[in-house]
């Protein structure tokens, strides 16, 4: 009998309650992919910061370092494949983290470390400001393999505005050569102040692709990009281990996982949609039915219609097997 591989990730990122970011939107998906996931969870929330005001704790980084020193200590664990980093609110943290990195790559060069350089997006930051100076520290320290900031995480990184393609391919330049990080991926840009027209850049030591983010689901959607680093990590560890063999192109991985992204996206639209209906028709039975529309529910931050925003994961489940 065939066993499948052993293929183990540790997730360190955010968990919430209810809805689905951080370790809660990367676990399942993984889990269907077949990985066996180990997760330390860098705050525990009853629900994520979109909705306004949040219950919870965050996690000590001497409590941090505690969890993985026995993980590592009691359970006899040699390695693992991958580590996945997303959501982490302050540089104390960011600091223990990085030790946690480099110590996993001390025992597997082989693995693979993905960073998603959490800090905000259009001008909005989620965290502490000194997590800026801690992720440039980091970034430049060595070990990473892959980088999935949005524009304004890569403007805060690099310290300088990057809206055209040549401010790009600079960009790019730097993290490769500089930082020695060989996957870039952008997971969203608007170049040359384009808002019609969202683009993601994919980078494979400076060979880089420009994809388009078409067509564009309306609605503010959170743990997007927790979701598609999980789906990245995965297709590019996939894409190591059968190097010389069905071997992809990174753009050609990314292209993969926007589908699938696209296909969630699908999914929750079509559920915040089914829930407005259900809405209308009590509105009118109430005989107050105050012209409500399928639009009332995109989503806005501070603002309850956050709920019907969160991704379904679990309905989506079927785009998760590899298959697709």
């Amino acid at each position: 009998m065939e066993y499948p591989e052993d293929k183990r990730i540790l997730s360190i990122q955010s968990h919430v309650t209810h809805g689905f970011v951080g370790n809660k939107a990367a676990t399942f998906p993984l889990q269907c992919l077949g990985w066996d996931v180990d997760v330390i969870n860098t705050v525990n929330f009853s629900n994520h910061t979109g909705y306004g005001t949040v219950a919870g704790s965050v996690v000590s980084s001497t409590d941090l370092e505690k969890l993985y020193h026995h993980i590592i200590t009691t359970t006899g664990l040699e390695k693992y494949q991958c580590l996945l980093t997303g959501y982490i609110p302050n540089a104390d943290l960011l600091e223990q983290i990085g030790m946690v990195g480099r110590d996993l790559k001390h025992k597997n060069p082989d693995s693979i470390w993905l960073l998603d350089p959490v800090m905000g997006d259009e001008g909005v930051m989620y965290v502490d400001t000194s997590v800026i100076q801690a992720y440039q520290s980091l970034a430049k320290s060595g070990g990473i393999d892959i980088i999935t900031p949005n524009q304004y995480e890569l403007e805060l990184l690099l310290g300088s505005p990057i809206t055209t393609e040549l401010e790009v391919t600079k960009a790019l330049d730097i993290l490769h050569h500089q930082y020695r990080i060989k996957y870039v991926i952008i997971t969203s840009i608007y170049l040359d102040n384009d808002k019609s027209s969202l683009k993601a850049v994919c980078s494979d030591n400076g060979d880089y692709h420009i994809l388009e983010i078409s067509p564009i689901i309306e609605g503010y959607f959170t743990g997007v990009g927790d979701l598609f680093s999980a789906l990245t990590i995965d297709r590019v560890y996939q894409q190591h281990l059968h190097n010389g063999k069905n071997h992809k192109q990174l753009y050609q991985c990314i292209s993969e996982v926007m589908q699938i992204m696209h296909k969630v996206l699908i999914i929750t639209k079509q559920a915040r949609e089914l829930e407005n209906c259900s809405q209308e028709e009590k509105s009118e039975k109430d005989n107050n039915n105050n012209n409500n529309n399928n639009n009332n529910n995109v989503g806005k931050i501070n603002d309850g219609t956050m709920r019907f925003n969160e991704l379904r994961i679990i309905e989506s489940r079927y785009l998760f097997d590899g298959n697709n």
